[in-house]
């Protein structure tokens, strides 16, 4: 994640490819290792995919709301969408996740938004459950 500070005062955030990328590519590494996310989240969940989306959904919610689009908002949904069909297919329980995504948004951010990271997911559950 990239913050931009505008000559007006104003904040934009872009993602980007981080240094954790950077060092899982240049050493060749297969598992990821070199990412925050990988060492929050349990061994048996530790694919692209899910890392992908779970570092994603948690900077993005990490960002102050006052800052966020309705287009970002958008993709926080999907994000945590993709992340919920996820946990249903591997059937991964619901506290591991929700601590994983809390433990990188604390690690990477020095944030607890537990509670945001539960709601946000709860919503997205009951988006698909309607579908």
């Amino acid at each position: 994640m990239i913050k931009i500070n505008g000559s007006n005062d104003r904040e934009a955030f872009e993602f980007g490819f981080g240094i954790e990328t950077f060092l899982s590519r240049l050493e060749s590494r297969q598992n990821y290792s070199a990412w925050t996310i990988f060492h929050c989240v349990p061994e048996e969940y530790r694919f692209k995919t899910f890392l992908d989306l779970t570092s994603c959904f948690g900077a993005s919610i990490s960002i102050n709301p006052s800052l966020i689009t309705r287009k970002h908002r958008k993709e926080i949904i999907r994000l945590a969408k993709r992340i919920v069909y996820i946990e249903k297919m591997l059937n991964i329980p619901t506290n591991d996740l929700e601590d994983s995504i809390n433990k990188f948004i604390n690690v990477e951010f020095n944030l607890d938004l537990r509670e945001s990271v539960t709601e946000r997911l709860n919503h997205a559950r009951e988006l698909i459950q309607n579908e």
